[in-house]
């Protein structure tokens, strides 16, 4: 996808998923953050101001040990640009997504890249909410959260490391990321599939912050998603939160245990 993206810096991410054990190309840096993928920082030489971000896909899990950048055809890349695009168009908060970078490897089998641009300033809300306990910052990402559902969108990999949180003053402004394997539904989420996102945050702000902060998080955050929900929802969700507990238990213990 070569619209809106300079030809140069077309050309460099491409030879970046050509070598990404080595040192990239000039004018790329590698940048640090969370998870398990790489990513870059590159500056468009034609508009000093403007910096670019480049997320390589990477795979995790047991997969990983075998196969860690390729995939087959490029559907999955291309699926989270049409995500990101959508969320924008509809107001959300998440990075402005600019071009899919691919390269083939051999046959159908390709490497990708998703190239956004940068905003800086943005910590991961786990890091914020260390250093501030807000309750003010805690509603807005669930009031995040809970607008993505009901745009239809499943975030298969919703934790306190994929909101970001920009603070200036006394004030917050959040973005959401990395919509790589999400979907899109043309209705708003079930309870089921609300409810196994929520466990999602559950299990995050557990692991990342610790048991004693994660319950402030976690009452905070669930009881302002349910407030804002229809009674009928409110309702379902309740009920379906205590059915899976166990099961989402046992699939967390077998997840620490062989650490995928």
């Amino acid at each position: 996808m070569r619209s809106n993206l300079h030809k140069d810096l077309y050309l460099k991410t491409e030879q970046l998923l050509k070598t990404q054990s080595k040192k990239p190309p000039k004018g790329i840096y590698p940048f640090r953050g969370p998870g398990r993928g790489r990513s870059y920082i590159a500056q468009i030489e034609y508009d000093l101001g403007v910096f670019i971000f480049i997320k390589t896909y990477m795979r995790g899990g047991l997969i990983s040990k075998v196969n860690k950048t390729i995939y087959f055809g490029k559907r999955r890349f291309y699926k989270e640009f049409r995500i990101a695009k959508l969320l924008n168009n509809k107001g959300v908060p998440t990075l402005k997504p600019l071009a899919v970078v691919t390269r083939r490897v051999f046959g159908p089998f390709y490497r990708g890249a998703f190239l956004t641009y940068y905003e800086s300033g943005y910590q991961p809300l786990a890091f914020t909410f260390q250093r501030y306990f807000h309750e003010r910052l805690i509603k807005m990402a669930s009031n995040l959260v809970l607008k993505i559902h009901d745009l239809g969108i499943e975030h298969k990999d919703l934790n306190l490391n994929n909101i970001l949180v920009r603070k200036i003053s006394q004030n917050f402004s959040l973005l959401i990321i990395d919509f790589d394997r999400a979907s899109i539904q043309k209705k708003p989420l079930s309870s089921l599939k609300r409810s196994l996102a929520l466990f999602r945050i559950y299990r995050s702000a557990t692991r990342i912050l610790g048991k004693e902060k994660a319950i402030k998080f976690i009452k905070v955050f669930f009881m302002e998603y349910r407030n804002n929900l229809p009674l009928k929802l409110q309702n379902q969700q309740a009920i379906i939160i205590k059915l899976l507990k166990p099961l989402k238990n046992i699939q967390y213990f077998c997840a620490d245990l062989f650490r995928v």
